[in-house]
């Protein structure tokens, strides 16, 4: 167990470096293309300097760059940050145990009127894309009904999560729904589960007892893409509900206004790559997370013999 741990954070900091190596280097080339005009072999050197010096002030001095002339980029981004991860981690929070609750609840009662409205509402909702509910709460929720505002104000709290929690959670419910159900009805069917049945146990016992476990280790390669999509999707959803996180952030400075009233790209290559860097950081904790995980739940898993 601590050896695949160990072997899978370093993959993951292997993982993280090229990551960040790349997008270094894509956005020098694309701000050298734009601003300078310069062919190729007469910049890719300043490039691959300014890139160890860079690499240089973050090891040594934690130096991301900076935002203007009083605040670092990690500054700003230390206060987005915690508004980011607040909308996340609250809808992580709600969706998986929702949709296994659900799953389960629709496997014990198979076929009944709950596990037909489950399904079929899943199958309905799980449908729609994120940005797309997002603007329908919005006009419902902020507009219609006026539970909450339509956008993001500072002064109401913890109501400003509403509608963008809302709009994350539907997609993953549904999948971890339909997962679940489906894991655990198949399982029902094995020979060890139908032992279980002649001794005596009733449907309800046996799902308890041997199905559930062995239906969690399928639904762990679901987990870290379920957050990455919602993670995607909450990227949307700051921007439409205009949340003061990391995406808004992202988008304000990459999109810019200029003084004839056009937008143009501005690449602010210490910005965007923190923001990257968060990102990317986000999704491999979550992947790391879900492999340990699956390997406490399934010994068997990183130990085959050739």
């Amino acid at each position: 167990m601590k050896k695949y741990t160990v072997i899978q954070f370093f993959t993951m900091i292997i993982n993280l470096f090229f990551i960040f190596t790349f997008i270094y280097f894509a956005l020098k080339v694309a701000y050298f293309e734009k601003y300078t005009h310069l062919p190729f072999n007469e910049y890719y050197r300043i490039i691959y300097v300014s890139y160890k010096g860079y690499l240089t002030e973050i090891f040594k001095n934690g130096n991301f760059g900076m935002y203007d002339e009083e605040l670092s980029v990690i500054d700003v981004l230390g206060d987005r940050i915690p508004i980011t991860l607040k909308m996340n981690m609250l809808a992580f929070a709600i969706y998986l145990p929702v949709g296994i609750i659900l799953g389960i609840f629709s496997a014990v009662y198979q076929n009944s009127w709950f596990d037909r409205i489950v399904s079929t509402v899943s199958m309905m909702l799980g449908s729609v894309p994120i940005f797309i509910m997002m603007f329908l709460l919005i006009m419902y929720v902020g507009f219609f009904w006026e539970i909450v505002s339509w956008k993001y104000i500072e002064a109401e709290g913890f109501k400003n999560y509403l509608i963008p929690t809302i709009a994350l959670i539907i997609p993953p419910i549904a999948t971890f729904t339909r997962v679940i159900r489906g894991e655990i009805i198949e399982s029902m069917s094995s020979d060890y589960v139908l032992l279980a049945r002649t001794k005596g146990l009733k449907r309800r016992q046996a799902i308890a007892k041997h199905t559930i476990r062995n239906a969690l280790i399928p639904l762990m390669p679901e987990i870290p893409n379920a957050f990455l999509y919602a993670l995607t999707g909450s990227f949307f959803v700051e921007i439409i509900y205009r949340v003061p996180g990391v995406a808004t952030w992202m988008y304000d400075n990459l999109i810019k206004l200029s003084p004839i009233g056009t937008n143009y790209i501005s690449i602010n290559v210490p910005v965007l790559m923190a923001i990257s860097i968060f990102y990317s950081l986000m999704a491999f904790a979550i992947v790391f997370v879900s492999d340990v995980f699956m390997k406490f739940l399934d010994p068997r898993i990183g130990n085959m013999k050739k």
